[in-house]
């Protein structure tokens, strides 16, 4: 009895170190090819379906088999862009149509950088592709790599609805042959106006000497971006981190610039609830 709850134990452990492979074949570039070219325009592959491994979990071992795709194509701008997709997750429409969105925000977000927020910013300063802190009591994160010579950084955000339902049901849109998202011409204004993306600026310092100058750049470049998306409104936030019992809170801020009125309609720290030095 004993010899044999050994063996079942041996087959057990030879069976969880073998591991399993999942394979995901299906040939995505065949699939959307109508949208791809309606999105891209006159495209190349570059890699066109090559099969990659990803080790999924390290025991038991599952290692995961897919396809990977690398498209390059020309913008309206005339800059060569490279479209990269897999069907790793083998969700099809979900799985590209995430991808699409993805690329469009970094897109349009960088098109803002370079177009506008140099002239308000040094480039080092501008980042993309980052939320606005969920957790505004947090002054912890090593997003914030600040120098002696970045002490300030601008969060250029743009992102799709949060609302899971209204996320996948787009991807049908986003997805369509004729109507569909163009990677090709997709603007900031475009993909806020017909794709329903949300555009929000903010700030992160840690120049207590020098902030007022930050939230006065910050404003102007707001102000431009306002109008440059023709938005009525476009929310703002401004976070100068803890330094020592230096008063923060009272000094950072959250809330959103109305066109119309040509106001900033904004709430410290401080109205908010934190703590009076936002230290602790």
């Amino acid at each position: 009895m004993k010899k044999f709850s050994i063996a079942i134990f041996a087959v057990i452990l030879i069976t969880l170190l073998a591991g399993c492979t999942r394979q995901f074949t299906e040939d995505y570039l065949m699939k959307f090819e109508a949208f791809l070219s309606h999105s891209l325009g006159d495209f190349e592959a570059i890699i066109n379906g090559e099969t990659q491994d990803f080790r999924y979990m390290s025991f038991p071992i599952v290692i995961e088999s897919y396809r990977l795709w690398e498209l390059q194509y020309v913008r309206h701008n005339g800059e060569v862009h490279t479209f990269r997709f897999d069907n790793l997750s083998g969700l099809g429409a979900s799985n590209l149509g995430s991808r699409v969105t993805r690329y469009a925000r970094r897109i349009s977000e960088n098109d803002i950088r370079q177009n506008i927020g140099v002239d308000y910013f040094a480039p080092d300063e501008l980042r993309v592709g980052i939320r606005w802190p969920q957790n505004l009591a947090s002054r912890e994160s090593t997003i914030w790599r600040f120098t002696p010579e970045v002490s300030t950084f601008v969060l250029i955000d743009m992102h799709f609805q949060n609302d899971p339902c209204f996320r996948s049901t787009r991807f049908a849109d986003v997805l369509d042959s004729q109507n569909g998202l163009q990677l090709h011409s997709i603007t900031p204004k475009e993909l806020i106006t017909d794709w329903e993306f949300v555009f929000g600026l903010s700030a992160i310092s840690q120049d207590y000497e020098s902030y007022e100058y930050v939230i006065e750049r910050l404003k102007a470049m707001t102000i431009t971006l306002a109008a440059y998306l023709e938005l009525e409104k476009i929310d703002i936030g401004f976070m100068l981190i803890c330094q020592d019992e230096k008063d923060t809170c009272n000094i950072s801020f959250e809330g959103h610039y109305n066109r119309k009125t040509g106001l900033f309609e904004i709430r410290t720290f401080a109205d908010m609830g934190f703590n009076s030095n936002c230290c602790g």
